[in-house]
């Protein structure tokens, strides 16, 4: 967990092996200045209650996730999910489309 805009987790949160929670971000508006010298944006992420995020998800910066919410293994967030929702990524899915 990097908590630099703050992480909030409701009760009875499941998180698999290997997740990553990143709640900053480095901004980048210029190539004459070093990246760690352009600051960051801190947005935070919230969790829910009842929520299961399977073994490696990352979830960015800025994100909420609701209630009831289940997030397939590998999965990265990078948008708000609703409540009662099951989120997953499927890269055999996404290789198979770009050949």
């Amino acid at each position: 967990m990097h908590g630099g805009g703050g992480i909030e987790i409701g009760s009875h949160v499941i998180m698999g092996a290997n997740c990553y929670l990143i709640a900053s971000n480095h901004q980048y508006r210029s190539r004459e200045l070093p990246i760690m010298l352009q600051g960051d944006h801190r947005r935070g992420i919230s969790i829910g209650s009842n929520v299961w995020l399977g073994g490696g998800v990352t979830v960015l910066d800025g994100v909420s996730i609701g209630d009831n919410v289940v997030v397939g293994a590998g999965t990265v967030i990078a948008e708000p999910v609703e409540s009662n929702s099951v989120v997953f990524h499927s890269r055999a899915l996404t290789q198979r489309g770009m050949f």
